[in-house]
């Protein structure tokens, strides 16, 4: 992946590296960052059954950004812990209001390439959603991380992926 920017220290925190400077359309140094990105396996979480508890339901604000409201129910699964040491954070598909506790399946997973963490989508009534349906709705929160994928917003990892 490569970004061009005039900005510094962003990047760098983020596991970029500089790979040379090069002028803009206008004349202006701009730096090109490259990131390896390495593909990961979630082989082993696709498809599996998780229940959790939703802290934030659909329609509630979040809790430092007021006007942030999650239009989609998003909490963690009991007792399995991210990198950031925290309960697995998620984000449920399938019920049309707000609900308190969830039991699904492990659909896909967003993949934060500056975060310490990923998010898993769950599904609680088995349907499957495509990358674009999920992207949509969980950009309201995702659109402030740096991810891979189509249209620049995240890449997402479904099951069929890892069927063959």
């Amino acid at each position: 992946m490569y970004i061009s920017t005039d900005h510094t220290g962003l990047y760098e925190r983020n596991g970029c590296t500089v790979w040379k400077t090069m002028q803009d359309a206008e004349g202006n140094n701009c730096r090109i960052y490259r990131m390896n990105i390495k593909r990961r396996d979630y082989s082993s979480i696709l498809g599996r059954q998780v229940s959790g508890t939703i802290d934030r339901p659909m329609g509630s604000a979040h809790p430092r950004h007021p006007d942030m409201i999650y239009p989609i129910n998003y909490g963690y699964v009991d007792g399995v812990f991210a990198g950031d040491g925290a309960e697995q954070d998620v984000y449920v598909f399938g019920p049309s209001k707000p609900i308190r506790t969830f039991t699904g399946t492990v659909i896909a997973v967003l993949h934060r390439l500056n975060d310490c963490e990923d998010k898993w989508i769950v599904s609680t009534d088995g349907s499957r959603l495509d990358k674009d349906g999920i992207q949509r709705a969980v950009a309201f929160q995702e659109q402030y991380y740096m991810m891979l994928g189509s249209k620049g917003h995240s890449e997402v990892y479904h099951r069929h992926q890892f069927d063959h």
